[in-house]
């Protein structure tokens, strides 16, 4: 007696999983969105009691409070020492308080703009690393498994930064309010300014946060947030220009210029907040227009987040990879041919055929060559880390490029409109600017060289090669020197279009000299910048403490400690005799000394500040300043091979 054949619990059909629930309509989650039960829940939210109880426990917060506090002090005592100069010589009590009333508005002024210039930088540093670390560290995924969406992601970390942010402006406050016993200046401009720096630093973290959703690197981040925030800060700006200059008048009214530039806005409360009706109202509104934006770069942040974390949940790779090489066929070794196999490949009937090689009119299609070949090797030398570090784009896509490139044209087309090629005051403003954004990068593109590989925990594979630590040192350091090639590549094209000016078309403009100042005492000034932010990357554990680390060595070297100098000299020789001191003592600092050299490239007159120093004064100083950058970036890398052989027992 046969049995029927029972088919086996393999080959029985699976079970049915039920259909998606489909997805709640726009409007909808919007009105779920903006319920305040569920906007106070999910606001601040967990992510911001997580980042702010981490960030309590962090020493590089404390050391920012604590330089920052000194900073401030150093800076309100310089300007109170400067404006006061002349208070010991008056007896009359009632002259005293005319003076004193004179030097409290420019003690707040001064104090306003070093609050908002360094609040927005350090906003930067702030937003720049919360996704990157979370990417590098791992974590990213973790958020997955929680109920929490991506909005409520970036605003949780937006609040926690901000917080950092409002502690830093607060700090300011009680000493702005202070100086107001010395008269002069009014609760309204101090409210005013404080009310602005906040909204502009919550723009620049904001900024920062926008690249750190799509950069590898703590450092990109930062930079790229940085051009992002000068971009939007001067985009209104700039498109006035543009209609002065095409249509001989401003077609946008002055008052959109205040309330769509922070900046703008902060120059009116400072310099014309009582002579001016609408200052008033433009802090107002250009407050209100920078929320307006950091409210659509939060919607856009949220948006890249969300496509990041689903990227991470299919099984991505939350870090953009770069482009691989394109493999050339045709030489090396042979092609593997294909495997047999049984199964058959059905083409659809629309597959397009490849043309006939016999037919009279084939034409071959020309391929582009590719530097990579299959079978082929390429020859590294003793120096691989060098090699590798030198072949890194500064930009992943041709977008940014195109972009930067195209916003310092139309800055410079303005410039050049209005008579700049023959005004030294404009090729001095252009050197300044340019050399101090070199030098931010400088601070900022090595800090996370080494940092870097240890938190995408490659640093370990990098150090099991018979490689010296002075080979990866310097070959990392020489890798993040390339990379700064953008902003000094634009200000010789600047010097090449005053030169060709002055040659052809007999502008009194910029001499060929301009290049020498520039290689002597720029240069070296990046290499300085750049041996100390690889030893921060190397000193400290992650990327934007390096970066912090770097940008303060940068003020306390060209800034406090020259000026502490000063201010010494001042009070021993009571301010007789100590221009000339002054003048060698600030020409340490390369912004300073490029200024005076490219105005007297423009004009003739070489005058390092109050010192006549000529032609060959200016070369001494240009030569002893450069070789000494350069001799102190030598020493500062040996010193960062020395710790990196010790720490990891390997040669030096």
């Amino acid at each position: 007696m046969t049995s029927a054949p029972v088919a086996p619990a393999a080959l029985a059909e699976p079970p049915v999983e039920p259909p998606p629930s489909p997805r709640e309509p726009f409007l909808t989650r919007v009105k779920l969105i903006l319920r305040p039960s569920n906007f106070i829940a999910a606001v601040p939210g967990p992510i911001f009691n997580k980042d702010v109880w981490i960030s309590g426990r962090k020493a590089g917060t404390y050391w920012i409070r604590f330089v920052y506090v000194i900073l401030l002090l150093f800076t309100i005592s310089m300007v109170f020492a400067a404006a006061s100069d002349d208070l010991t010589s008056v007896s009359s009590p009632t002259l005293r308080l005319q003076q004193l009333q004179q030097v409290a508005p420019i003690t707040t002024k001064v104090l306003l703009w070093f609050v908002f210039i360094t609040l927005s930088i350090v906003g930067v540093i702030l937003g720049a690393p919360t996704i990157c670390e979370e990417k590098r560290a791992g974590t990213l995924a973790t958020l997955l498994t929680t109920p929490l969406k991506a909005w409520q992601v970036v605003i949780g970390k937006t609040c926690a930064f901000f917080v950092q942010l409002a502690i830093l402006a607060f700090v300011a406050a009680p000493l702005l309010l202070a100086v107001r016993v010395f008269g002069g200046v009014g609760a309204e401009e101090v409210i005013a300014g404080t009310v602005l720096i906040l909204a502009n630093a919550l723009l620049g973290g904001l900024c920062g946060m926008l690249f750190s959703v799509n950069v590898r690197r703590t450092a990109g981040a930062i930079m790229g947030g940085l051009l992002l925030l000068v971009f939007i800060q001067g985009a209104v700006p700039l498109a006035w220009g543009l209609t002065a200059l095409y249509y001989k008048a401003p077609v946008l009214p002055q008052s959109l210029l205040l309330n769509a530039s922070t900046p703008a806005a902060m120059g009116m409360v400072t310099f014309a907040f009582d002579t001016v009706e609408v200052t008033r109202a433009a802090w107002v509104f250009s407050t209100l227009y920078t929320l307006g934006v950091s409210l659509l770069l939060i919607i856009i942040i949220s948006a890249q987040l969300r496509r990041v974390m689903a990227r991470e949940g299919e099984g991505g790779s939350a870090i953009p990879a770069g482009k691989k090489p394109k493999v050339r066929k045709g030489k090396g070794s042979p092609i593997p041919a294909p495997e047999p196999t049984t199964e058959t490949l059905e083409l659809p009937a629309n597959e397009p055929v490849a043309p006939d090689p016999s037919l009279p009119n084939f034409k071959p299609r020309r391929r582009r060559a590719s530097s990579v070949q299959e079978g082929e090797t390429r020859t590294v030398g003793d120096h691989p880390v060098f090699w590798r570090e030198m072949r890194q784009a500064v930009f992943r896509t041709r977008w940014p490029f195109i972009i930067l490139t195209l916003a310092v044209g139309a800055m410079l087309s303005i410039l050049y409109a209005n008579g700049g090629l023959d005004e030294e005051v404009a090729h001095v403003f252009v050197t300044v600017v340019a050399s101090i954004l070199t030098l931010l990068g400088a601070a900022f593109t090595p800090s996370s060289i080494i940092s870097g590989e240890r938190e995408a925990r490659t640093l370990d594979v990098l150090l099991t090669t018979p490689l010296s630590a002075q080979s990866i040192i310097f070959g990392k350091a020489a890798g993040a020197m390339r990379r700064q090639w953008m902003i000094p590549a634009l200000l010789a094209a600047h010097y090449v279009i005053a030169v060709v000016a002055r040659v052809f078309y007999d502008h009194q403009t910029l001499s060929p000299s301009a290049f020498l100042w520039a290689l002597l005492i720029l240069i070296p000034a990046m290499f300085f910048m750049t041996a100390t932010g690889t030893l921060m990357s190397l000193v400290c554990k992650k990327s934007a403490g390096a970066a912090a680390a770097s940008f303060g060595i940068a003020i306390a070297v060209w800034g406090i400690i020259p000026g502490l100098i000063s201010l010494m000299i001042a009070f021993l020789t009571r301010g007789r005799g100590s221009g000339e001191i002054f003048s060698v003592i600030w020409s340490t600092n390369p912004v300073v000394t490029l200024g005076c050299a490219i105005y007297g490239a423009a004009s003739g007159n070489y005058q390092l500040m109050d010192l006549d120093a000529g032609v060959s004064g200016m070369l001494v100083t240009a030569v002893i300043i450069g070789s000494a950058y350069t001799g102190l970036a030598y020493l500062i890398l040996r010193w960062a091979a020395s710790i990196l052989a010790i720490r990891t027992a390997r040669l030096k």
